[in-house]
């Protein structure tokens, strides 16, 4: 039997189970520690710039587009292999940061500010669903980052898109005061680490399968060869 190397797209199945486990793992283990720890043991990581920062409570709408970049990749990628790294990049993540929280609990102080508006309510609404406590590093950032990252892995255009967007996202912590900049850069590193170590490692890079290859998959490589150099 010849052989040949193809990779092949995840299926609909995968997507969904994708986007249910890394959802799933993500407001358990949050809601766990947002929930246990309590903010008398905690510390408070703002430094002089924090206190410049202005209260922008416009900014709450890139705050919550971070929960859709996580489900991104599972929309996106094109590759079974790939989406699975990005799955375990997710877990990763998450469970990390869930540990830090616990051992090295922080607390961001939030603003007094009149609900007069509709953007002031939703932050008052995220206020009250969020306890100022799991804030260093910052999920919102990490995960804003860390989605961007793995679409640029998909595809250049792609990543350039989704960047800004992820960068703005990032940013809103600081403006809705949800963070302080130690959060920010804190959140910003992991990112840019667990996407070196799981997505661009040479031994966790994707391996193309060699064996016997059916008719099927053989016409479905042919497809994408000719779509490729179209």
């Amino acid at each position: 039997m010849p052989k040949a190397g193809i990779t092949m797209p995840p299926t609909l199945l995968e997507r969904l189970l994708y986007a249910i486990l890394v959802y799933g793992f993500f407001f358990f283990a949050y809601g766990f520690a947002n929930k246990n720890i309590p903010v008398s043991i905690c510390r408070d990581l703002s430094i002089a710039f924090d206190y410049t920062t202005p209260f922008v409570p416009e900014f709450i709408y890139f705050f919550c587009f971070s929960y859709v970049l996580m489900l991104v990749p599972a929309l996106l990628i094109n590759d079974r292999v790939m989406l699975r790294r990005a799955a375990i990049a997710f877990f990763l993540l998450i469970g990390i940061s869930t540990v830090i929280f616990f051992l090295f609990p922080v607390y961001v102080p939030r603003p007094d500010f009149t609900v007069d508006s509709l953007v002031k309510k939703l932050v008052a609404l995220v206020y009250r669903g969020d306890r100022p406590v799991c804030c260093f590093p910052s999920l919102h950032v990490s995960t804003a980052f860390l989605g961007s990252a793995i679409l640029f892995r998909r595809s250049t255009a792609v990543g350039w898109l989704f960047f800004p967007l992820a960068f703005l996202t990032a940013l809103s912590v600081l403006y809705v005061k949800q963070h302080v900049i130690a959060d920010f850069l804190g959140g910003f590193a992991l990112a840019l680490f667990l996407d070196w170590v799981v997505m661009a490692k040479p031994r966790f890079q994707r391996k193309h399968y060699t064996g016997p290859v059916k008719k099927s998959d053989r016409e479905f490589a042919d497809v994408r060869s000719s779509i490729s150099h179209e």
